[in-house]
């Protein structure tokens, strides 16, 4: 099992370049539905066996304070971005392991960052999303280990 983080700019660039990202055997990781098709969540991509998304969208970095009465006082801090945490299992999660390293961070020992192909660049926090490596597309891949405070965490 492997757990990653995406960050994009959006969810159209999110919804974009999820599709277009290949494992090392060639499959693409998630495709759009077709027309005829409805998503249990009305919209999402559809994922291949292996791998689970859940999509969060921006994430709230300190609620907002409200008084007494429900009145905000503060607004809440918001990172803005389209943020998913997304889990591969089984065969996928030995397709990205085989052959790799059992120590070091998880892109040492995984083959994520050629998921999301052409030049990587490691990118510190621009907006509140964790550094990580990003693609042409705008789309960030992190290592949940960089996360203090999660969002939102798979349990399994």
């Amino acid at each position: 099992m492997i757990e990653f983080l995406l960050w994009a700019p959006d969810r159209e660039t999110f919804t974009a370049t999820l599709p277009t990202i290949t494992l090392p055997d060639g499959r693409p990781i998630a495709r759009l539905p077709a027309e005829d098709e409805e998503p249990a969540d009305g919209g999402s991509l559809m994922w291949i066996e292996g791998i689970a998304c859940s999509e969060i969208g921006p994430v709230i970095k300190t609620p907002a304070v409200l008084d007494e009465d429900g009145e905000e006082i503060e607004p809440a801090i918001v990172v803005p971005g389209h943020h998913a945490n997304v889990l591969a299992t089984g065969a996928i999660a030995a397709l990205l392991t085989a052959g790799m390293p059992a120590e070091g961070s998880i892109f040492a020992r995984t083959r994520l960052i050629q998921l999301l192909g052409g030049e990587l660049v490691w990118q510190e926090s621009e907006v509140g999303e964790p550094p990580g490596y990003v693609g042409p597309s705008g789309v960030k891949i992190s290592d949940p280990a960089v996360v203090d405070h999660r969002a939102r965490v798979f349990w399994t």
